[in-house]
């Protein structure tokens, strides 16, 4: 205001309004409600996890219920013996089978009174072994390191030039390995067969023009890495001939996952057979089935020992025996629950 040469300034405030017992009243209710809100919110988080305990609960429960196969009124010990490590699908599959064939006057057909042994024969491919073929054959023996593939070369070689009359020659890729060319020599040499070596394709080709007059030459290969694809290309190129057919070896002891995954990298046909070592040291034909079982694949040769060149076999003609062979387990927790389930 003004009044003659005066001014005066007058502020004003408004008085904040007191809380009122209305006012308290909401924030309860709504302090409540956030409060009833994360109860929901925590009480379905926990619904969640306990759903996710029991589905997990279920899962391992299942891991360790015991597989159950179709019961066969023949079902021993041995026949528990023989299915060992193999694929379950698979080993469902043949006592189906083999229950079915059960009546069957033919189930001595592969020398053989247990009808799950013949039934695994019949699931088995087969083909000639190399030191029967009538014409000259070059083949490759191709493989992982240590599946014994050398010594499978020198029991070919053994078994085609002493028991069957082939002349015979052995080419080694694997020449950066002295010590292993030695020995390869060594044995070659006791059984009088004559080894040369090559580092390359073109050493390869003037290898083989050096015995194009045997009647099997004989190619060991440095070891594979059957999961390096580069590896196994350049390797496959540097025996890329029209007539080097190319043979897989495998060990009997590897796993059988593994083995089937091997096998099914190449295509069928690709392989000129599939031979089998070590098999003196594997209990049950779970290997031989997984890297068969639909894979387009033959075997050709079993491998049982060390014993040059007697340890290796046709396997269309000693499978069965082999198998036969299977030492009755004494019946682990296993097949006890088998056993009670079937």
């Amino acid at each position: 205001t003004q009044s003659g040469s005066r001014r005066h300034e007058v502020t004003a405030r408004v008085a904040a309004r007191p809380r009122t017992e209305v006012d308290s009243v909401n924030d309860f209710h709504e302090a409540i409600g956030e409060l009833r809100s994360l109860k929901t919110s925590w009480e379905n988080t926990l619904a969640s996890n306990e759903r996710m305990r029991l589905q997990l609960e279920g899962l391992v429960n299942e891991i360790r219920q015991p597989r159950t196969l179709p019961s066969m009124e023949t079902d021993t010990p041995e026949i528990d013996s023989v299915l060992r490590g193999v694929d379950p699908k698979i080993a469902r599959t043949l006592m189906t089978r083999a229950q079915r064939r059960s009546t069957e006057s033919d189930v001595n057909i592969f020398g053989t009174s247990n009808p799950v042994i013949a039934e695994i024969v019949r699931s088995i491919p087969t083909s000639t072994p190399i030191w029967d073929r009538p014409k000259r054959t070059v083949a490759a023996l191709i493989g992982a390191t240590g599946v014994g593939k050398t010594t499978t070369v020198v029991k070919l070689a053994g078994q085609a030039a002493l028991m069957h009359n082939k002349t015979v020659g052995i080419i080694t890729l694997d020449a950066y390995r002295a010590g292993k060319v030695r020995t390869l020599e060594s044995f070659a040499q006791a059984i009088g067969i004559e080894v040369r070596e090559a580092s390359d394709r073109a050493g390869l080709q003037a290898a083989a023009r050096e015995f194009a007059n045997r009647d099997l030459i004989l190619i060991d290969t440095p070891g594979l890495n059957p999961w390096n694809r580069k590896q196994r290309a350049e390797l496959l190129q540097t025996l890329d001939f029209p007539d080097v057919e190319k043979h897989l070896v495998l060990s009997a002891t590897s796993r059988t996952e593994d083995l089937r995954d091997i096998a099914a990298s190449f295509e069928p046909g690709a392989l000129g057979s599939i031979m089998f070592t070590k098999l003196d040291e594997s209990r049950t034909p779970a290997t031989m089935l997984s890297a068969t079982w639909k894979s387009g694949h033959c075997v050709s040769h079993l491998c049982d020992g060390q014993e040059v060149p007697d340890d290796i076999h046709a396997a269309e003609k000693r499978l069965a025996t082999m198998l036969e062979r299977v030492p009755t387990l004494r019946t682990s927790s296993e097949f006890t629950s088998l056993a009670a389930a079937c």
